[in-house]
């Protein structure tokens, strides 16, 4: 990219016009020339210009390589920033502007995969269960381009589809076969909820300390009820189940399809079997809703 084509795509970035963008140091015509390669800059409009772009001077004068690491500077903190405030999209949206340029940044493809892993959990929670599948595997992919460690990220990825895989078993990675590689702890909150539901069924794990830990109260909540099934005191778990559905005011759709699922089991098991149908109903109206991705 030359130095026309540079000051052209970051001026559209900017959503300038050429007039904007020339002010009151060189025409708008000059300008035009100076994009469309017809006439170079002289240094001191470089600087102006790069001054009025928010950017250094050197990124306009750098090549290719250089000018990657320009940008990559100029913009690596709103990527931190966003992602530290849970806007994955929009740092991804950033670090992909920089990955067009050069693919094989290790930090940025790292960050990319975290990205992808947030946007899908997020996409679960609100029951885009589609969405979810494929920013899994997005994760996955930009994990395998990275140096860096990501056995966490790909192990959160695993533990999602899990998941994902017991509500339909359409929902598979296209990127791995085997899912059943886990960690005992790790530092997202979802995840750990899904560590400690499994830890439930397989009776054998102590389900509070984790919960305690690392998930939030409606999480716990949930936690201490699967226990109760566990135990087979269905009686206390359908308690717990009607104070947690009439305490939260809104249940993210994907754990809503579990809640219906518990409801139906402990009816079933306390032979109360018109509740079980009312729930089982309930259950299959909400495996639609996660299916069609409303």
């Amino acid at each position: 990219m030359n130095i026309g084509e540079k000051i052209k795509d970051l001026r559209q970035s900017k959503m300038m016009t050429q007039q904007q963008l020339a002010g009151d140091m060189i025409t708008r015509n000059m300008l035009s020339r100076i994009e469309n390669g017809a006439a170079l800059p002289s240094v001191p409009t470089v600087v102006y210009l790069a001054d009025r772009l928010n950017i250094p001077a050197g990124y306009l004068l750098a090549d290719d390589k250089d000018a990657f690491l320009y940008q990559k500077i100029s913009i690596i903190s709103d990527i931190k920033k966003a992602y530290s405030d849970r806007e994955f999209l929009i740092a991804r949206s950033l670090c992909s502007k920089l990955s067009e340029i050069d693919e094989s940044d290790d930090e940025i493809n790292y960050i990319i995969s975290e990205c992808d892993f947030g946007i899908a959990t997020d996409a679960i929670l609100s029951g885009n269960l589609h969405n979810a599948r494929r920013y899994l595997d997005e994760s996955l992919e930009y994990a395998k381009k990275t140096v860096y460690r990501t056995s966490e990220v790909e192990s959160m990825c695993c533990i999602c589809f899990r998941y994902i895989g017991k509500i339909s078993p359409t929902l598979n990675s296209d990127i791995i076969d085997d899912v059943s590689t886990s960690i005992v702890v790790c530092n997202d909150i979802f995840c750990n909820y899904i560590l400690a539901l499994e830890g439930v069924e397989n009776g054998a794990f102590d389900s509070g300390r984790i919960a305690q830990d690392t998930c939030t109260e409606f999480f716990q909540k949930h936690i201490e009820i699967k226990r109760c099934m566990k135990g087979r005191n269905y009686s206390e778990a359908l308690k717990q189940l009607d104070e947690l559905f009439v305490s939260v005011d809104k249940i993210p759709p994907t754990v809503l399809y579990d809640i219906y699922c518990d409801f139906e089991e402990c009816f079933k098991n306390l032979d109360d079997y018109h509740g079980a149908y009312d729930h089982s109903n309930n259950k299959m109206r909400q495996l639609e809703k996660l299916l069609s991705g409303d």
